[in-house]
């Protein structure tokens, strides 16, 4: 069972009724402004601008505060260290205001973002130091035009629109796809990491359909006509430039720019 300071060394004192403090983070001793260990409760030094004695204590650094020293708990889910330096609200529960870890600090307080930010646009700026990770079982990020990303166990990694258009990966799969104006599917794009297979499908208004698969060391080309204008090419890894590919009538003449393997 935690006792209150209170109960322990009894009297009223202020600090034992609790209440709303602001402060900066950071002692004035040299060391890290912060403690955190791997499943254990990260403490951040604060001092608060409430507690000093201006006959007895030196003068504060420019932006600090040169009060009460405490330590202080970070609130969950936005678990983020404030930077050294950074002015705070801290949240004291009453009777446990010298208590480490008891304080919470629930607000960092801090000047416009020189950049995008405005009073219609929102921005969360970790500084240029900090590395951010959002994680749970899954995190969708959309708009009000249905545009959307999202990343779970459901749906892999997927991405679209509200035209039809989009991505997915997922099982060793990268599928992608793309969609006219009425929403209907013109192009297909597959990667298979299982198989290997490749895929590239697509199709238009008249019907007509077109694309190319790929599997087992076979390749098969799906269309209504094939047009290859290549100035030279050859068929078979062993063809030569003595092999050239007959054609006209029998007996042909032999090709000086297309070549096939024997």
């Amino acid at each position: 069972m935690r006792y209150s300071e209170q109960a322990l060394l009894g009297g009223d004192a202020s600090w034992a009724t609790g209440g709303i403090e602001a402060g900066t983070v950071g002692w004035d001793d040299g060391a890290d402004h912060y403690d955190t260990a791997e499943g254990e409760v990260v403490l951040v030094k604060v001092t608060l601008f409430r507690g000093r004695n201006p006959d007895r204590d030196p003068d504060p650094k420019a932006g600090r505060a040169g009060g009460l020293q405490i330590l202080a708990r970070v609130s969950a889910p936005m678990q983020t260290i404030p930077p050294d330096g950074a002015e705070v609200i801290v949240a004291i529960p009453a009777g446990f205001g010298l208590t480490p870890g008891a304080p919470v600090i629930v607000a960092q307080v801090a000047v416009a973002p020189p950049n995008q930010f405005s009073a219609t646009r929102a921005k969360l700026d970790f500084g240029p130091d900090v590395d951010v990770v959002i994680k749970a079982r899954s995190v969708t990020i959309t708009d009000y035009e249905d545009r959307y990303v999202t990343v779970g166990p459901r749906f892999g990694i997927k991405m679209g629109d509200a035209g039809a258009n989009g991505m997915q990966l997922k099982d060793g799969k990268w599928q992608a796809w793309a969609a006219d104006s009425t929403e209907t599917a013109r192009g297909f794009l597959l990667l298979d990491g299982n198989t290997g297979e490749v895929r590239l499908f697509g199709n238009d208004e008249t019907g007509g359909t077109q694309g190319i698969k790929c599997r087992n060391g076979k390749a098969t080309i799906i269309c209504k006509s094939f047009s290859c204008p290549a100035d030279n090419g050859q068929l078979g890894y062993l063809a030569t430039n003595v092999q050239g590919i007959e054609y006209g009538p029998t007996p042909g003449i032999p090709s000086t720019s297309w070549f096939v393997a024997p």
